[in-house]
């Protein structure tokens, strides 16, 4: 894990760039992210939309966790999000 210092601008709290690695089966995710970064781990069911159950706010490790310990079937959905990324949907199970 990769950690850098940055102060955006004088007035601005510090934030800190952190770097993790993810391997879920045999893909492996690598994301940088902030203590401002908020994550959701949201739940679906069929063709409807995402309700989010979990937010965490700089804590991508506990939302992995809890994100994993969801179990999904017939019919249901979950995914984990981040809307400050790049690409913001981190991982995603369709059943």
């Amino acid at each position: 894990m990769q950690q850098l210092d940055l102060d955006l601008q004088g007035d601005t709290p510090l934030t800190v760039i952190q770097t993790l690695e993810w391997q879920n089966g045999d893909n492996t995710k690598r994301i940088a992210y902030t203590n401002r970064n908020v994550f959701l781990v949201q739940v679906g069911k069929g063709r409807g939309s995402y309700t989010t159950r979990y937010r965490f706010e700089g804590k991508p490790f506990q939302a992995i966790k809890y994100y994993t310990q969801i179990n999904v079937g017939k019919g249901y959905k979950k995914r984990l999000v981040c809307w400050d990324f790049k690409k913001p949907i981190i991982h995603k199970v369709m059943t």
